[in-house]
């Protein structure tokens, strides 16, 4: 009983097509709003789980990720090298991040998807409440080393499938690290209407 989107990069096959797999019943619904073309730096792969901390898949602990007051460190996942990226020559992974049993405060908590090195940037890639199991696309970018590090401001397992790749040097994409670039609550950033 619950209407959720989501954005995904999906590889389409050598015939153009692409399957949807439901685990339940649902309806779907599609638009397409983009495509890459081939050599443009964006490599698809095959969607596939590479780590999920319910069950430990991927070498992650058997945990959830995060505390209720934001103090918990985060999750680092070695993505270089592993699942169809390359050890080498890659900027930045796309991924479908999900959580599941979460928990969070009267204000809700988030996870952010960011290359590992440093603090954890001031901007989220999911959103959630109690209970919620919700997923996003994320394009995140990889450290040095090719990692990508979770965090998790409240409790959640966090699991993620990778579903493609984009190649260092000059690509249709130029990686980042995530910035909060507006917000209405706090007034950051330009704010339309203001």
């Amino acid at each position: 009983n619950q209407s959720v989107p989501n954005a995904v990069i999906v590889p389409v096959s050598a015939s153009g097509t692409v399957c949807f797999y439901v685990y339940g019943q649902a309806h779907l619904i599609a638009d397409v709003n983009g495509w890459f073309s081939g050599g443009s730096g964006f490599n698809s792969l095959s969607p596939t789980r590479v780590f999920d901390t319910r069950s430990g898949l991927g070498g992650v602990a058997v945990a959830k990720v995060g505390t209720l007051d934001g103090s918990g460190s985060s999750l680092t996942v070695q993505v270089a090298g592993t699942n169809g990226v390359p050890a080498t020559g890659a900027a930045a992974v796309m991924m479908n991040v999900t959580v599941d049993g979460t928990t969070a405060s009267a204000y809700g908590g988030y996870v952010t998807a960011y290359p590992c090195g440093g603090a954890p940037p001031n901007s989220s890639n999911i959103n959630f409440v109690s209970g919620q199991t919700i997923a996003n696309s994320v394009v995140a970018p990889l450290s040095a080393t090719g990692t990508v590090c979770f965090y998790v401001y409240g409790e959640a397992h966090v699991l993620a499938d990778i579903t493609g790749w984009l190649a260092s040097g000059p690509t249709v994409y130029t990686a980042m690290t995530p910035t909060r670039f507006s917000d209405t609550r706090s007034g950051v950033g330009v704010i339309p209407g203001r």
